[in-house]
């Protein structure tokens, strides 16, 4: 099979990195942190702009939980792909998207690609749906989620990665990281 380099498209490398602030008081589906994938602003041909369905292929999720005080039960965090994602949570903090090369890939702004982290406690508050016991392979507080198959966890428009909580005590501070292209 032969390929036309002219016509190759190549994704440009892009991550959200974020932290909460020291967690206290949660309960098992607390949302924690949530991104979603708005879409594309493409240039409509009057100057201006308009969403346009742009897949984003998440690549890694990396969580890393930091307990800051003792817990009587291992804290433990669920990561789930949302479907009809069509309002983000509110509370906490914007996470903002960043890319791994400065030169050549556009940036992305949070009418693209909004993300928000927990601050002390749970985000509230917006539309999605989330299939019924069916997250991605976590578990561990401190581990990385990459596909066994090597294909990546696509969002379309109006899709994104919600983490909640399974199980939690003490307090803590949640590290998390989303690799994707587009």
């Amino acid at each position: 099979m032969a390929i036309d380099i002219g016509t190759a498209q190549v994704r440009g490398p892009y991550f959200v990195g974020a932290r909460t602030g020291v967690l206290t008081g949660l309960n098992p589906g607390d949302v924690v942190f949530a991104l979603r994938n708005v879409g594309f602003l493409a240039p409509n041909g009057s100057g201006g702009s308009q969403l346009a369905n742009a897949p984003l292929p998440a690549s890694q999720i990396r969580l890393r939980y930091a307990p800051t005080t003792a817990s009587t039960a291992t804290p433990a965090f669920e990561v789930f792909k949302a479907t009809q994602f069509t309002a983000m949570l509110t509370g906490g903090n914007a996470a903002l998207v960043q890319r791994r090369k400065t030169t050549g890939y556009p940036a992305i702004t949070s009418a693209e690609v909004d993300a928000r982290i927990a601050d002390t406690g749970a985000l509230a508050g917006g539309a999605f749906v989330v299939p019924a016991l069916n997250p991605l392979d976590m578990g561990d507080p401190s581990c990385v989620w990459s596909p066994d198959d090597w294909m990546p966890q696509t969002l379309e428009q109006d899709e994104g990665i919600i983490i909640r909580v399974a199980q939690f005590s003490g307090t803590g501070i949640l590290f998390v990281g989303v690799d994707f292209g587009r």
